[in-house]
């Protein structure tokens, strides 16, 4: 009920692109180091597969960096996710309003992948 949407505000008050990177979130939390920690482990693992996977689907597509920041569509996407995904919250919690590199769309396709 009310609850719920009282707890929904205050999670995405907090929440920043930054937590969907999953390498920097568990290092930003500082646990990257703790032993026998079974879902960083995994989930680590997956977001490198799916970041290989990734990187060669975009290196078919762009050859060089800047043809990703020139491809006026893919920008358009990055700007309207920021302006109208997250209209309301503080600099658009983090997302990126352009992407002008292919390592940066590389994370930015893994990240909504594996969240």
């Amino acid at each position: 009920g009310e609850n719920n949407l009282k707890v929904m505000d205050n999670y995405f008050r907090k929440f920043s692109y930054e937590d969907l990177i999953i390498p920097k979130y568990f290092k930003m939390r500082e646990t990257e180091k703790i032993p026998e920690y079974f879902f960083r482990d995994d989930i680590c693992t997956y977001w490198v597969f799916i970041s290989e996977y990734v990187s060669e689907m975009v290196d078919l597509s762009y050859s060089y960096d800047e043809q990703v920041a020139l491809d006026d569509e893919l920008q358009n996407v990055f700007k309207d996710i920021v302006d109208n995904g997250f209209r309301g919250i503080e600099n658009g919690a983090g997302f990126p309003k352009e992407i002008t590199d292919k390592a940066t769309l590389v994370e930015f396709l893994t990240a909504g992948i594996v969240n």
